[in-house]
Parts: structure tokens; C-alpha cells; sequence
């Protein structure tokens, strides 16, 4: 496998990780804060940035384990 064609399989891998942690973490909190309307708008960009921790954390996972294992 070329190393461009598997840059841009981790790229999207990481985009795809990304928006289902963004979405699942801002649902959450959204659910959570659902009653004080102040906080809804805090918990998508709360939700947001812990998905995009959790998308590149995943993302350096996937990359040292295939690292390891080839």
C-alpha cells in the first residue's frame, strides 16, 4: 500500500471519528443540559471539542497499533 493512499484513509478515518464523537458527545450533552436553554449552546461546543479529542486520540491509536503490528 502507498503511503499517500494510507494517509488519506487515516485522514478520513479521522474525519469520520471525528463528526460520530462530535455528534454523539454534543447529543449527550445536549440531552443532559436539555432543560436550561443557556446550556444547549454550551454543550455543542463542549460536545465538539471532546469529539475532536476523542477523533485524533483514536486516530494516534489506529496509527501506532498498525505501526506495531506490521
Amino acid at each position: 500500500m502507498s503511503g499517500e493512499l494510507k494517509q488519506g484513509i487515516i485522514i478520513v478515518g479521522l474525519f469520520l471519528i471525528t463528526v460520530l464523537g462530535l455528534g454523539i458527545i454534543a447529543g449527550i450533552f445536549a440531552f443532559l443540559f436539555g432543560a436550561i436553554e443557556l446550556l444547549k449552546t454550551d454543550a455543542f461546543i463542549y460536545g465538539g471539542v471532546i469529539g475532536i479529542i476523542i477523533g485524533v486520540l483514536a486516530t494516534f491509536f489506529i496509527v501506532w497499533f498498525r505501526n506495531r503490528s506490521s
